[in-house]
């Protein structure tokens, strides 16, 4: 199960990138967002198999939705943390409070 959300992210990156020409090609926004949503992915999958401890998970994820809001707006960061835990519901401990769909 672990390689498969682990996979999960590369092949969105995949897809992004092949995407791209069809749109003309990828801007570093776009790559940038992806980037962080599969660092958030892969936090919630090591922090919930056990690889990391949850505190650190819960860091990892709180830091990564920090940036999102920062860089790309708060409801960016929302819909970013509500679609990562629709995917990954054993990521709920490691979201903050202000991130999680009410």
């Amino acid at each position: 199960m672990t390689n498969l959300r682990l996979t999960t992210a590369t092949i969105g990156i995949a897809v992004l990138l092949i995407a791209a020409p069809a749109r003309g090609r990828i801007n570093d926004e776009d790559f940038d967002i992806a980037r962080l949503i599969g660092w958030m992915q892969a936090t919630c999958t090591f922090g919930e198999d056990g690889y990391i401890p949850p505190q650190i998970a819960k860091a990892g994820v709180q830091s990564t939705l920090k940036v999102l809001s920062k860089r790309y707006g708060k409801a960016l960061a929302l819909s970013a943390a509500k679609l990562n835990l629709k995917k990954y519901p054993g990521c709920r401990p490691f979201v903050p409070a202000t991130y999680l769909p009410e």
